[in-house]
């Protein structure tokens, strides 16, 4: 453990701010600063009439700004050397250093463990609006104050180290399809096609069951109400539910077996095969399968890519989506009756895979989001 002496932030920083005078034939940059130490942002460009009734100060280079109101959530962030053009309102102070040091030390500092703590106890307040940074207690913060190389050295690595972390973030980005529930529709399509089977109307393979409960009605056995809100799109998997009780509005009863289909923003692709009597949405259309159908089999066809890109060209137009259900009953489909009986193993084993693949990116996820804490934390909490 290394022994350092601290100093007060109010004997290395110094509030330096430039007023503007909003200009009607100026365009002005306003900066934002995201929280948990992500970063400058830039809102669109905008005319003078459109800067609001705050005031505005230049933003100049080698500044830590720190959001007044978001600090004790890592709001934390340094400047670069060209800040031409932009500016920050008074919501954010804007500090220069009045000793030799580095502000991208002291910023990772204030964005380890020890410095969130200390902004907490700086910005006073129990809700998110109320919790205003204290510049007076912001001044008192103690922080460990290696040499000038030294601060520069460990600056160094913990830049390197959130570049590393962005630019893993940033090709996840660039592939983010290849790691989402959204390339299952076009592999269910692939599969589909395979089996080159005679293609056949909705119509001809389901009912639209209108089982409608009013309110104060009997639900007649259903005790879950699983809505849009909890189907997850393209895998049709359930992702909750919520007990039935005093219901405001309508809704539709459906049975073990039958397929609700989220016409209020098809896009969406919401499409569950039921397990249980429960109630849904009026935003749902109940389909019941015709016994020759196997309702699994058809689920995976209605969330197919050629289904979904056929309810999008049937809605792109409207404001709110709503898929009207005779284009639905009228799409044509494969003919899953005649399929062979490899085809939903092979279905749900893609599913399967999809969704493995998802819980991985998302675990991957988690894991880059943390190294840059852990990284900060690993040295700073070394100093005492």
């Amino acid at each position: 453990m290394t022994h350092l002496p601290r100093v007060l932030l109010g004997d290395v920083l110094e509030l330096r701010r430039d007023p503007i005078d909003p200009n009607l034939g100026v365009r002005y940059r306003q900066i934002g600063v995201r929280g948990f130490g992500r970063g400058i942002f830039e809102y669109p460009e905008v005319s003078a009439s459109g800067l609001g009734k705050l005031r505005y100060f230049t933003l100049a280079p080698d500044r830590l700004v720190v959001s007044n109101i978001k600090a004790w959530e890592g709001a934390v962030a340094v400047t670069m050397r060209d800040e031409r053009g932009r500016i920050a309102s008074n919501r954010f102070l804007t500090y220069a250093l009045t000793m030799g040091g580095s502000l991208s030390y002291l910023a990772h500092w204030l964005l380890s463990d020890q410095g969130l703590t200390e902004l907490g106890r700086a910005s006073p307040g129990s809700a998110d609006r109320n919790r205003t940074l204290s510049q007076v207690a912001l001044a008192r913060i103690r922080v460990p104050w290696p040499s000038v190389v030294e601060q520069d050295h460990i600056a160094a690595h913990l830049d390197s180290v959130a570049a590393n972390v962005d630019g893993l973030v940033a090709r996840r980005q660039a592939a983010a399809r290849l790691g989402s529930a959204a390339m299952l529709p076009g592999m269910v399509d692939a599969t589909l096609r395979a089996r080159d089977l005679p293609l056949i109307a909705v119509s001809d393979l389901v009912d639209s069951v209108n089982d409608t409960i009013h309110p104060g009605g009997d639900y007649r056995g259903a005790h879950d109400f699983i809505g849009l809100e909890y189907i997850e799109s393209h895998t049709g998997s359930s992702i909750g539910s919520r007990p039935v009780g005093d219901e405001a509005g309508r809704k539709f009863r459906f049975e073990p077996g039958d397929i609700t289909f989220g016409y209020l923003r098809p896009y969406l692709n919401k499409v569950w095969v039921s397990d249980r009597v429960g109630l849904c949405s009026v935003e749902q259309f109940v389909l019941r399968p015709h016994s020759d159908v196997d309702g699994s089999l058809l689920g995976y066809v209605l969330r197919s890519q050629a289904v979904l890109d056929a309810t999008r060209a049937a809605t792109n137009s409207l404001q709110l989506p709503r898929l009207p259900l005779a284009v639905l009953l009228g799409l044509e489909v494969p003919d899953i009756r005649r399929a062979d009986s490899g085809l939903l193993p092979s279905l749900n084993d893609l599913r399967d895979r999809v969704k493995s693949v998802v819980e991985l990116r998302l675990r991957a996820d988690a894991l880059a989001g943390g190294i840059v804490a852990a990284a900060r934390n690993e040295i700073f909490s070394a100093m005492r």
